[in-house]
């Protein structure tokens, strides 16, 4: 799959399978998913092994608790 694609990581090798699975982790953790969605999607075991995608999800959480902030003030009257 990785070699139908013609994947090439920046310094011009072939991403490991490894490094895609952490990829999927980074755009998961990205898009705003909960550390236990991230594990139940990657069949981690414990959420300590998601955890560690939470750090590039951060963008993702301001974008989501802006988003609760807004409803919330579009509720209450001024």
């Amino acid at each position: 799959m990785r070699d139908e694609a013609r994947l090439i990581k920046a310094d011009g090798t072939k991403p490991r399978l490894h490094d895609l699975r952490h990829f999927y982790g980074q755009m998961a953790a990205d898009a705003g998913l909960h550390e236990k969605q991230i594990m139940a999607l990657m069949g981690h075991s414990t959420t300590r092994m998601s955890a560690r995608y939470s750090k590039y999800g951060r963008e993702a959480r301001s974008l989501l608790a802006e988003n609760v902030a807004n409803r919330i003030a579009a509720k209450v009257p001024l």
